[in-house]
């Protein structure tokens, strides 16, 4: 069995999971191609997808969605992660985005929810990396 999917405890992320999981096939990660949101219609809502820029290391914001908006009352599709006043969330993310980009495996990730409300919880990610058509000869 595969001990990461058993690590993750959220059905949503596991439902995740498996679609990367599935789309792989036999490869180390599928390319960013072989993954259509349109497949994923009820995880989209919680999702966020980067697409990676390399020299320097940077991460923009593909898709951000629309529950992630409006419980941070934010959208961030378009930003890059390190612009100022980007979502304390999306910062602490940052350290999972470049751990999977640099060792090509998916990465889970809890940790407080800050919120100016003082009404935080925690927020579980699930980071798969799905690299670009230029970037598979490398994975």
């Amino acid at each position: 069995m595969n001990s990461f999917r058993e690590s993750i405890l959220h059905h949503k992320l596991v439902q995740l999971y498996d679609y990367w999981d599935s789309i792989r096939d036999d490869r180390a990660m599928p390319g960013r191609r072989d993954m259509d949101p349109l497949d994923i219609p009820t995880l989209l809502a919680n999702m966020v997808m980067y697409d990676v820029e390399h020299d320097p290391l940077r991460f923009r914001v593909r898709l951000y969605g629309t529950a992630l908006t409006k419980i941070t009352g934010n959208d961030i599709t378009g930003h890059y992660l390190d612009e100022p006043g980007i979502s304390p969330v999306a910062l602490l993310t940052r350290p999972a985005n470049e751990k999977v980009v640099l060792t090509k495996t998916p990465h889970l990730l809890k940790a407080p929810y800050p919120s100016e409300t003082g009404s935080g919880g925690f927020f579980i990610v699930c980071v798969c990396r799905c690299p670009t058509t230029a970037e598979k000869s490398a994975c």
